[in-house]
């Protein structure tokens, strides 16, 4: 059994990975180390609630699209309207 305070400490981290990605993503800053991050985070997401409460939530919630949308902008190599490409 984890020690009661793993919980707080892994919700913090995951608060705070959605606040620094999502600022990035919106910002076009290193997009494509914010789309992969955001990538891991939402699998996480994912299988956590598929393992809590089952298949249904996930997919109702779409978290397996935006992990998918995420991955596809990973996979992007060049960002048109990233500020990466002002120079």
């Amino acid at each position: 059994m984890p020690p009661p305070f793993l919980g707080n400490i892994l919700a913090i981290t995951a608060t705070a990975a959605e606040i620094i990605f999502g600022f990035m993503l919106l910002t076009g800053y290193k997009t494509r180390i914010a789309a992969w991050g955001t990538f891991l985070l939402m699998i996480a997401f994912a299988l956590t609630m598929t393992f809590s409460v089952g298949p249904k939530a996930p997919l109702n919630y779409a978290v397996w699209t935006c992990a998918g949308a995420a991955a596809l902008l990973g996979s992007v190599t060049r960002y048109k309207w990233s500020v990466d490409n002002l120079k």
